[in-house]
């Protein structure tokens, strides 16, 4: 075994979008504090590779904290996570894994023997436009976090790392497919849509002009696939010969519906209506669109 050096410590935060506020928040009282922290929002930059970027820093960090709620323990990306940084605390690259029970929720049972940080009582709320949470059971254990944190003072470098596991240690994200039967249909006046089916406070949230907005309505379904989506997010189509469009979604349909403008069932030779094979791909969330007369 390599001699742990001294080395400046980095806490990654495995986490889903949809609790970013509580993650704001946490990340800016661990940092208050000197203990240096990662998480997607502050490095990720378009254009990048998602597994690249994560297994990249999840490589590099000394310590994974993971925020468990409803949504994190059914996300891809954070079982993506948690299988990488159990393999790397086996391998003894990585000190520790840090549960915090954010919200109720089952939990994984790799990490359920793991003391975790309990704040599933906690409630929240907003003062002054910031992230709040009342009562002092967060307050109690972020202090004895920090304070246990510090006396991890000796972690392995990056070098250390690489000698124990080999530069390309991470497994690789696999992309599953999963497919579904669902009516196509199209929009008859794109604008007539946003203007009666979409809240101006909604459209408001969108920083592009409204008439460049390419409406796309996910069957409700489909809302596991998507996580955390807001209104305008893209979402790309693939047909079979490799060309793409891309759409931005506006909300989910109650019915088993994709509603998609003409350009992108031109992109897959679709009549203005029918009942179709729709796939959609794990790794990018990108969706293909096939006749279903066989299925």
């Amino acid at each position: 075994m390599l001699r742990k050096r001294k080395h400046k410590m980095k806490l990654f935060i495995s986490h889903s979008s949809i609790d970013k506020p509580f993650v704001r928040k946490l990340k800016h009282d661990l940092e208050l504090n000197y203990i240096n922290t990662w998480f997607d929002e502050d490095e990720l930059n378009f254009g990048d590779s998602l597994v690249d970027k994560l297994s990249t820093e999840l490589f590099n960090s000394s310590h994974f904290l993971i925020v468990l709620s409803p949504n994190s323990v059914k996300s891809d990306w954070v079982i993506y996570e948690l299988e990488n940084a159990l393999k790397f605390l086996e391998e003894e690259t990585l000190k520790k894994i840090i549960p915090i029970h954010y919200r109720k929720c089952e939990i994984p049972k790799e990490i359920e023997s793991l003391l975790n940080i309990d704040l599933t009582k906690e409630t929240v709320y907003l003062r002054n436009g910031n992230f709040e949470l009342y009562g002092d059971t967060y307050y109690k254990s972020l202090d004895k976090l920090i304070r246990n944190l510090r006396k991890d003072d000796f972690v392995l470098t990056e070098d250390d790392k690489n000698a124990i596991l080999g530069k390309n240690a991470i497994t690789e994200k696999k992309d599953e497919k999963f497919s579904f039967v669902f009516r196509v249909s199209g929009f008859k006046s794109i604008s007539n849509f946003l203007a009666n089916q979409i809240s101006e406070n909604v459209k408001s949230s969108y920083h592009r002009p409204i008439e460049t907005f390419i409406p796309i309505v996910l069957p409700i379904q489909l809302g596991e696939f998507f996580p955390g989506i807001r209104f305008g997010d893209e979402i790309k189509f693939i047909n079979n010969h490799g060309k793409s469009k891309i759409g931005n979604f506006a909300r989910f349909s109650p019915s088993s519906t994709l509603s998609v403008t003409k350009e992108i069932r031109e992109l897959f030779s679709l009549p203005e209506k029918g009942v179709f094979k729709v796939t959609i791909s794990q790794l990018d969330k990108s969706m293909n669109i096939e006749n279903a007369e066989d299925q």
